[in-house]
This record gives C-alpha cells, structure tokens and sequence, in this order.
C-alpha cells in the first residue's frame, strides 16, 4: 500500500512542479534569492532594511509576476536557518548555465525528492500508531501524502520539506523511545546519536519546526511504567542527544547573535522590523476569528498560489463535513475513555495530541502579531492530524473498515488532486 501512496505523491507532485508558473507559490522568490547569493559566493545573507517591499510583492502577486520583472529584490527570508539554502545553492552551481526557469525547476525538485520522506517518514509515525492494523496507517499516511495543499507546498522552493523531515525523524524516534521505555528497554548509543543529528537538523531547518525539540522529553515521560528500569541511563541519553544537537547547531545561533545583536539568535527581532507594511492584525474578535479560522482551513486543503486560487465552495463544504465527522469520533472515543487502543497506542496518541496543540498554538501566536491565516502552517502537526482524523473515523464506523477509508481517502484525495491541477492551476499565470 505504500508503495501506491508514494507512487500518487510522486505522479502530483511532479505535475505540480512542471504545471505552477514562476513564482506562484508563497515567498518562492525571496527562498529562491536566498540560496542565490550563497551559491554566488556571498556567504550566508543578513537581513536588512530593504529586504521587504509590500507594495513592491503585492503588485508582482497581484499581476501574476510578469515575465522580465524582477524579483532580485526579495529576500526577506534571509533571516531563516541555513540548512535547505545550503543544499538549494549546491545544486544551483551545478545548473547555474541554465536559465531562471531552468534553475527554479531544479529547486523544485529538490523539495519533491526531500518531500517523498516526509511521506515515508509520515507511514512510519502511522504504523507505530496503528501497529496492528496496516489499512489505518494506510489511510493516515494517504492524507499526509496526498493532501493537496501539502503536495503543492512540497513542490515549490521553500525549507518547508526539509523541516518537516527533520521534525518527521524526530517524531519517529520518539515514539520509538515512548515505546522502549514502556517496554523496560533503553536504546543503545546509535538511537541516541541518530536523535541528537535529527534535532540538530530541526534547528537548523526552520524556526516553525522547533517544537520538535520538546518531544524525545515528552516520550521519555509518557514512556515510564513500573517496569521502566533504565531510566537513568534513558536521561543520560537524551543528555547526550540534546547536546550533540546544540554543537550543531551553536555556530547559527552565535552567529546570528553577532550580527542581529542582544537575544535575537533566531532573528525574528530584525525580520518584525523589517518586513514595514506587512499586515497585522490590530484587534480580533469573534467575526474575525471566524473567519481566519474558515481561511485557515481552506488553505490547509487546497488554496493554490499566493492564497489567490481558492476551490469551490462545494468542496469546502464536503471537506468541512468530513472534518466534522471524525472530530466528533475523536470526542465521542475521547469520552468513552480512549477504547480500542492499549497503554502504548495510547500514549503515542497523546504525545501526537500535544503536538498539534503546540502547532496550533504557535500559529494563533504568530497571528498576534502579524495576519498570516494559512493552514501551511500547520503542516508540522499533519501526522498528528491524520492518525486522530482516523481515530475519529475507526470510532464511528469499524475497526475493521480500515480497508474501506484507507481506498477511499486514496482514491477521493487522488480526485482532489486531480480537480486541483486541471481547474485551479490553470487560474496562474505569469502576467
């Protein structure tokens, strides 16, 4: 069955690279900059006044980014962690003959390539969950790979696949020591290497991502029981990765340190004050909470573009009534005292409860500050997402209608896909 999923996600993804014009997914260009200057050989960027025009980006978007205009002057990005841009410039010196075009495609699939782990990485997190049954984690790793937003963002420049496999990495290997220590067992010193290189990747991947940090913590409690015996040897442990990952990453941190100065090691202090115009949100209430919320969810399924291209009402809408039924499984399971898992599905379920909770608190936050309704950024708690809308389905249905929900979502997510690329890409265009 994975290997279907993995084949649909390739089959749109590679169509949605080749069909969205130049520049038509959110911040392309300034992603696009970014890793331009490091491959020209300017060394990493810093950013600056000048960096963000709104008035200039909001023209270009809402003129489709005419052919010949440039773009050079976007980098507003400049301030994210190093690690995608250093791996776009490499490829960019091996293409750098070729024109724009030619180079934005390469970048392109450099994230669908980074995105197929994220799909493979999203299977593994399902079947710790869904151990006994492979038609579930079939029906949550469909949604992790199919959804059309996700596979739209997973085609374009952005770090957004390369954080999600780090956070990804992170996710499987707690849930791998959640179980061990459940089990009275302590992972040997590889485990404990590969978790400290995998929450050094989420540091220098993406600030949105850094919730990871709080999970081998989290599995590590989750996991104690009366039999738990290396608990010692489990802190020692996470001891060790946490400080690998902090070698790794330290120089980013000091650095940025250095040139944004006082405690602005992520530079999020420069980037507030340099992107002058960009929209903010004075007060909210409950209208407006409303409908960012209805947004939110839009642009979580499939809003294609710069938030331009929206689908049809009647697909919202049947969206929306799915959502609504297995939220209201996830309620009624809830209620009836979590059945049908045992102690450690249960625990899993927890830690990927307390993410999306993070997830989407850290988007409301970030809403206090600046109006950014985007269901993208809830990406980093889609696994979460996905094993609890199939939690929710299992308990209003069957347990054993996991084949039936797996085939549909496949086939109904495939059609979803389809009606995106043949009557919503078609709405972009450059000029």
């Amino acid at each position: 069955m994975m290997g279907l999923i993995g084949g649909l996600y390739l089959v749109f993804a590679t169509q949605y690279v080749a069909a969205t014009p130049r520049w038509q997914a959110p911040d392309e260009p300034a992603h696009f900059n970014y890793a331009r200057h490091i491959a020209d050989g300017s060394g990493l960027p810093v950013l600056g006044p000048g960096d963000y025009d709104q008035q200039h980006l909001q023209r270009l978007v809402s003129e489709g980014f005419p052919p010949g205009e440039p773009v050079n002057g976007l980098k507003y990005e400049s301030h994210q962690p190093p690690l995608y841009y250093v791996a776009a410039a490499s490829l960019l010196t091996l293409v750098e003959s070729r024109d724009v075009g030619q180079q934005v495609l390469a970048l392109r699939l450099l994230s669908l390539s980074v995105g197929l782990g994220v799909v493979l990485l999203g299977y593994a997190a399902a079947s710790e969950v869904f151990r006994d049954c492979r038609s579930w984690t079939a029906a949550a790793a469909a949604i992790v790979a199919l959804l059309p937003q996700h596979v739209a963002m997973l085609s374009a420049v952005n770090n957004d696949g390369i954080a999600e496999l780090g956070l990804g990495a992170v996710l499987v290997l707690s849930l791998h020591l959640l179980r061990a220590g459940f089990s009275g067992l302590a992972p040997g010193w590889g485990f404990w290497v590969g978790l400290g290189l995998a929450l050094g990747w989420v540091l220098l991947a993406k600030t949105t991502v850094y919730v990871a940090v709080l999970l081998p913590g989290a599995a590590a409690i989750l996991g104690w029981s009366p039999r738990s015996g290396p608990r010692r040897s489990i802190g020692i442990g996470l001891l060790a990765a946490y400080g690998l990952a902090g070698v790794l990453s330290g120089p980013w941190f000091w650095r940025n340190q250095v040139e944004y100065g006082g405690l602005d090691i992520l530079g999020l202090g420069r980037h507030a004050a340099v992107v002058y115009g960009q929209p903010r949100v004075e007060a909210w209430d409950w209208w407006r909470m409303q409908e960012a919320a209805g947004v939110v969810f839009q642009s979580f399924c499939v809003q294609l573009g710069w938030m331009g291209v929206p689908a049809s009402p009647e697909v919202y809408r049947l969206l929306a009534v799915l959502s609504g039924l297995a939220a209201a499984g996830v309620v009624v399971w809830l209620a009836g005292g979590a059945r049908g898992v045992g102690p450690v599905e249960g625990r899993f379920l927890c830690l990927l409860g307390g993410l999306l909770v993070l997830v989407v608190f850290q988007l409301a936050a970030y809403n206090l500050q600046f109006l950014q309704a985007q269901g993208r950024y809830l990406f980093p708690a889609l696994v979460p997402i996905a094993c609890l809308t199939c939690v929710g389905l299992r308990e209003l249905l069957t347990p054993r209608s996991g084949g039936l929900v797996a085939a549909a979502t496949i086939g109904g997510l495939a059609a979803l896909n389809v009606y995106a690329l043949q009557r919503l890409i078609p709405h972009l265009t450059n000029g």
